[in-house]
């Protein structure tokens, strides 16, 4: 006859190690974007986790890359490579 047993999860573990391997992912995503765009050096990659997820965002950190943005989509652009070699 079987023994019967409970298995008690430790969910703010579980939380932890979930988010650190989405965090992982997505810095891995964000990684290839800032590889595909023209000029890697005028982007930049932020991380937070937050209470209920882990986010990465990649954002243009001087006036000429706001103005290359807004006139060519060098982002977009440099998303959409990502997308497809990723």
């Amino acid at each position: 006859m079987a023994d019967n047993f409970h298995v008690r999860l430790n969910h703010a573990a579980m939380d932890k190690i979930l988010k650190e391997a989405v965090m992982a992912e997505l810095r891995a995503a964000a990684d290839r974007v800032v590889a595909a765009h023209p000029h890697p050096e005028d982007l930049e990659v932020e991380e937070f986790v937050g209470r209920n997820r882990a986010r990465v965002s990649v954002k243009t950190v001087n006036p000429r890359a706001h103005v290359r943005e807004a006139r060519d989509h060098t982002l977009v652009q440099a998303l959409a490579a990502a997308q497809r070699d990723g």
